[in-house]
């Protein structure tokens, strides 16, 4: 459980909407799709701490979004 009387940093990954161009809005991944980088799984400490898909670490956090770019582009 996060304890209530710190900040915490999390990094989580999102990709923009490919709607019209006024429903460009940014929404995060769908990792079920894009796949699950290091770090960012149901079993990392940040899902069990906050339930956020997302990582607490920056490294892994510019990792995850490079795999993503990676093997995504279009």
């Amino acid at each position: 459980m996060m304890r209530n009387d710190g900040e915490v940093t999390v990094y989580v990954l999102q990709c923009r909407n490919q709607g019209t161009k006024s429903d460009q809005r940014w929404r995060g991944a769908n990792l079920d799709h894009f796949g699950h980088p290091p770090g960012f799984k149901a079993s990392s400490d940040c899902w069990q701490r906050t339930g956020l898909d997302g990582t607490f670490d920056e490294e892994q956090g510019f990792e995850g979004l490079k795999l993503m770019s990676r093997e995504h582009v279009e």
